[in-house]
């Protein structure tokens, strides 16, 4: 074989080539996935670390969740060549350290790949100082047995140091076995709902729905879920609705052993069904040994339930306009639903922020929901993350805001939420520093959240390079996601990579099903360059802006890319009266780079607060 070939099995790696091959056909295998499989073939058969393959594939400086990346990787890996973690004959995992790949490659042993019940894993085990002398020596017999039956030495290890508590679980998307598919909205709602009450009411630390639902209607062994996830146990189940009648059939899996340790089946009225989640939070919690404290739940009807769940079925898919008219019906059938009117709320703040309304058509109404929310219910951590957001986006009140985001991190440290919208605030008050940690630290909590959010602010802090590698980790992962297209398109554009950033806008648009629009921006560069680009932009704004509301902002950037200071300042003025939002956000946008200095430029930065803010305490 070529020097820098490895043979794989079947498969055929050469380095110089940078390919995979199966006989004549070429294997598709993605950058990140080959680098690792190139590491691992280069090591001949021995462990290669989780660190180790950051510093390969990422460098030390690094701003990516490079477990969820090296997750992917390694899945990409193993569905290239054919096999799954629960049948690995290539990439076999060293549990808690790293993987080794089995190759066949020039200097050295000739390895035939292993049976996957022949894997000699041998557990590590720790000798504390104060173990008891037979706890030691069965760990020593445990050690040497694992060469020849390892499946019997982790149960014989597992036998003599006693199970782990359970200290972590994850949720998975409760299957919908009813006839009615259109009862999917409510298998999920009691999904979401089991999560919110385990979170708030146990000790627990419970994987975010955002992480869980990635694994809806997915064929998983639940250990793999669980190392993906990081959880000690995965609760999974079904719901029957027929009628006035609900059955919920529910089991709690030991990721480590996939040992079930409770299940359990609920038939109730759906008049009563309410009540449900916390009463299986109170079970899950006995059956684990953890703490757990009863619900402040307060009993809603039947209507307003059913409504309320509908609403955040449409929340989560981003139809704002249904999720509004579900949420005011619950609010109608029950006027005292505080959970509804704080889901009203983030609705209409949401419109604004995202540029979908006038922000004077919906802001007051946010504000409106979210002090009836806090009236009927104080504690509504909810509410108060909410409430944050309306000083930070709609009133500009930065020290409030602050306020308010670090009472609900206070109250629910690992409310991923919670620190995301800080890092927002920590922006705005050009406090670098804490904004970069406030967003790793939401992303280490709720990877699958906001896929984009983490290169979003460093793009605000002027990390370019570090927000186009951490998109490039993202797009991989999650390669249908239109918001990491998007901003990953500006960080390429702010970059001078034109070409890269008119290849994700077009890839964008397609995402997004339209053609005529890729084809656009792809014809209009490849005649005009970035120019072309951008005047192509500005007129799909103008032919949106003829039947549906654009944010004025849109407009200033899009004038500024041009240098068209004229018109972008008086968008930005515009902009500046209709309140917009994302305001908060000019001291760091570097579109406007050119106009700083300019006295209608400051005092839009005036008005917005800006001009009052400290100097960064970090250089971006």
């Amino acid at each position: 074989m070529p020097s820098g070939c490895y043979r794989i099995g079947e498969f055929e790696l050469n380095v110089s080539r940078f390919e995979v091959r199966r006989g004549d056909a070429a294997v598709k295998l993605e950058r990140i996935p080959m680098e690792l499989l190139i590491l691992l073939a280069e090591r001949n058969g021995d462990l290669v670390t989780r660190p180790e393959i950051v510093e390969r594939l990422w460098g030390k400086e690094i701003f990516v969740d490079t477990e969820h990346g090296i997750n992917t990787a390694v899945r990409k890996i193993r569905a290239a060549l054919g096999e799954d973690a629960e049948h690995a004959r290539y990439v076999l995992t060293v549990p808690g350290r790293g993987y080794r790949l089995i190759v066949d490659s020039p200097g050295t042993v000739d390895v035939e790949a292993p049976a996957a019940d022949a894997v000699p894993i041998v557990p590590t085990v720790r000798r504390a100082g104060r173990w008891p002398r037979a706890l030691a020596i069965s760990a020593a017999v445990v050690g040497a047995a694992a060469m020849i039956r390892p499946d019997w030495a982790r149960n014989a290890l597992a036998a003599a140091t006693g199970p782990r508590p359970i200290r972590s679980i994850a949720v998975l998307p409760i299957a919908n076995f009813s006839n009615d598919q259109g009862q999917q909205y409510y298998a999920d709602g009691i999904t979401d709902e089991i999560i919110t009450t385990l979170a708030k009411n146990t000790s627990l630390r419970v994987t975010s729905r955002s992480s869980s639902m990635q694994y809806k209607n997915v064929a998983r062994p639940a250990p793999e879920i669980a190392r993906e996830l990081g959880v000690d146990s995965i609760l999974e189940g079904s719901i029957t609705t027929a009628g006035k009648r609900v059955h919920v059939t529910l089991q709690l899996i030991r990721a480590s052993s996939d040992a079930h340790l409770w299940a359990d089946s609920f038939d109730v009225d759906a008049s009563s069904a309410y009540p449900l989640p916390p009463t299986l939070a109170e079970s899950i919690a006995r059956a684990v040994g953890a703490s757990a404290h009863p619900s402040a739940e307060r009993r809603v009807s039947l209507e307003a339930h059913d409504a309320y769940l509908r609403g955040r079925y449409f929340w989560f898919a981003d139809d704002f306009d249904d999720a509004a008219q579900y949420l005011e019906r619950a609010i109608q059938a029950q006027p005292d639903y505080a959970k509804a009117w704080s889901g009203l709320a983030d609705v209409y703040t949401v419109r604004a922020v995202a540029g979908l309304a006038k922000p004077g058509d919906v802001m007051p109404r946010a504000k409106a929901a979210v002090r009836k929310a806090l009236e009927l219910e104080p504690g509504l951590v909810e509410a108060h993350l909410t409430l944050s957001g309306l000083y930070l986006f709609a009133d500009w009140n930065f020290d409030l805001a602050d306020e308010e985001a670090r009472r609900v991190i206070a109250a629910s440290p690992e409310f991923a939420e919670a620190h995301h919208l800080r890092s927002y605030i920590m922006i705005a008050r050009n406090r670098f520093d804490e904004a970069l940690a406030e967003q790793r630290r939401s992303t280490e909590l709720d990877p699958f959240a906001r896929p984009w959010a983490l290169g979003f602010v460093l793009m605000r802090l002027g990390r370019l390079d570090d927000a186009i590698a951490e998109f490039g980790v993202r797009r991989q992962a999650q390669p249908q996601d239109k918001s990491v297209r998007m901003y990953g398109a500006e960080a390429f554009r702010l970059r001078h990579l034109d070409q890269a950033s008119v290849d994700e806008l077009a890839a964008l648009y397609r995402l997004s099903n339209n053609e005529p629009l890729a084809l656009g921006i792809e014809q209009a560069f490849k005649v005009g360059g970035a120019r072309a680009a951008s005047e192509f932009t500005l007129r799909q704004l103008e032919n949106k802006a003829r039947t549906t509301y654009v944010p004025p902002l849109d407009f200033a950037r899009a004038y500024a890319r041009l240098g068209d200071g004229e018109r972008a300042l008086s968008w930005l003025e515009q902009a500046c009266r209709d309140r917009s939002p994302r305001l908060v956000y000019l001291r760091t946008e570097p579109d406007f780079d050119f106009l700083r200095g300019n006295p209608r430029f400051d005092a839009v930065l005036r008005a917005v607060g800006l001009d009052a803010i400290p100097a960064a305490t970090a250089t971006p």
